[in-house]
């Protein structure tokens, strides 16, 4: 589980002297006291199928052994998460894998799978497998309805006609990204985890584009290779917020830009990291991305009361970096950045008849994928047990309340789909579902106060 997620023990856990011997991590550091081991696991692609492997093997053992497992290590405190609002993210991460996952194996059964190696699928295999193949809803500000889009969403989609993801697991990205970095995760078929407490996008996801048909797609690809294909990337937005969804509109267009994501603070260092330049890197950066090139997708991962998936509309006003004015050089560095904008989409646009960035309407539409509730209505592809122990994992990390109720739910679940062996069925007669919110009300008494309205 850690080594696809990308994440390692924290170094005084007893966990972090176990890793490297039990779990494949890799020790990087013992202190001089030996109180301390810093270990982390590579990006592996071979590790990270074996870890698929586990996941999938035994049936249900995701629901029953591995996430149960997680959860515990996490309100134990045992893994380096950054704290309880990285939770929600790794979680983002697991129903990423799944879709995955899904793509790759389809309806068959792990064991039925003789080449499962991590296989490159088609862009929109992808997203349909992540929203369910049905069509969404189209929403613009206010959450006003947008249907007259459909005709500019249908067109956007057919865009990535031809292009291709693949990810088994994620890592950790210290540096700005460029296109190189794209290059690397893709041939490492992984995706990206920003740096902590950074503004704009937490995850990143590699695709790319074949231009000739002279290699299968996937593997590792020279830089001649490259230069013969295209690449591009999914940012990802995640949440923990319930009920009310705030500050909804900036993060799922302005935050998911890329001139945010990867531009300049005001003290002149990457949003994403350290910038390239300082250790001489690729000249290429990924602010010059255009916004409409980029498939953005915004996650929220609390509640479960209702379907909570749709298209979200704004318009490229909406999501264009803002005019600084009285600075010279700002208005001759923006011009250059709109200009290799107009030439990097020139190159990438595979549909005639589409106007250049410095040209475009500041009225034309640009779309983000929401998903903001975490249930089987949002990602059909999750069974009944994954669904319920993510959302169990999620609601119970900052409400001590939220950890009775969603324990409860999961006992309730667990009670109905094993009715004759449920080792909890006598349990539930004794002690209430009710008995036992009442005495945990009493007991986590909280001080008065209005609480926050849906």
């Amino acid at each position: 589980m850690l080594c696809r997620l990308g994440v390692r023990p924290h170094s005084t856990s007893a966990l972090a002297s176990r890793a490297p011997a039990d779990f494949m991590a890799i020790l990087a550091y013992v202190n001089f006291k030996r109180e301390g081991y810093v270990t982390s696991y590579a990006s592996d692609p071979v590790l990270a199928l074996g870890a698929m492997k586990v996941w999938y093997e035994l049936k249900h053992g995701l629901a029953k052994y591995i996430l149960p497992q997680l959860k515990n290590l996490l309100l134990d405190e045992a893994l380096d998460t950054g704290g309880v609002g990285e939770i929600g993210e790794m979680v983002a991460r697991i129903l990423l894998l799944l879709a995955m996952d899904k793509c790759v194996m389809g309806d068959k059964d792990f064991s039925q799978c003789y080449h499962t190696i991590g296989q490159f699928v088609p862009v929109q295999d992808f997203l349909n497998v992540l929203t369910g193949h049905e069509e969404m809803s189209i929403y613009c500000k206010g959450m006003y309805n947008a249907e007259d889009k459909r005709p500019e969403f249908n067109e956007w989609c057919s865009k990535w006609d031809g292009w291709y993801v693949g990810f088994t697991h994620f890592v950790q990205l210290q540096l700005e990204p460029n296109e190189d970095t794209l290059w690397f995760l893709l041939g490492r078929q992984a995706a990206g985890i920003f740096p902590r407490n950074q503004y704009g996008a937490d995850l990143l996801i590699p695709m790319f584009k074949k231009r000739s048909n002279s290699r299968p797609v996937g593997g590792e690809t020279t830089r001649g290779e490259q230069e013969e294909q295209e690449v591009l990337m999914m940012l990802i937005q995640v949440k923990n917020r319930s009920p009310v969804d705030g500050g909804f509109s900036r993060a799922a267009t302005e935050k998911l830009c890329p001139w945010f994501v990867f531009g300049k603070n005001s003290d002149g260092n990457s949003s994403a990291g350290k910038s390239t330049d300082e250790i001489g890197g690729d000249p290429k950066p990924l602010s010059s991305t255009d916004v409409r090139d980029t498939i953005r997708i915004y996650m929220n991962v609390r509640g479960r009361k209702s379907d909570g998936k749709f298209i979200y509309a704004t318009t490229m006003k909406d999501n264009l970096k803002p005019k600084k004015k009285g600075n010279a050089s700002e208005v001759k560095e923006e011009s250059q950045t709109i200009g290799s904008q107009a030439k990097k989409r020139a190159k990438i646009e595979s549909n005639p008849g589409v106007s250049s960035v410095s040209s475009v309407s500041e009225e034309e539409p640009v779309f983000t994928i929401c998903l903001r509730l975490l249930n089987r209505v949002t990602y059909p592809f999750l069974s009944e047990d994954v669904a319920s122990m993510l959302s169990n994992m999620v609601e119970s990390q900052y409400d001590p309340l939220g950890l009775v109720e969603g324990d409860l739910d999961y006992r309730d679940e667990d009670e109905k789909r094993n009715k004759d062996v449920s080792s909890y069925a006598k349990l539930s007669l004794t002690a209430t579902r009710d008995k036992l919110l009442q005495n945990a009300r009493k007991a986590l008494a909280y001080a008065p106060g209005d609480k926050e309205e849906e």
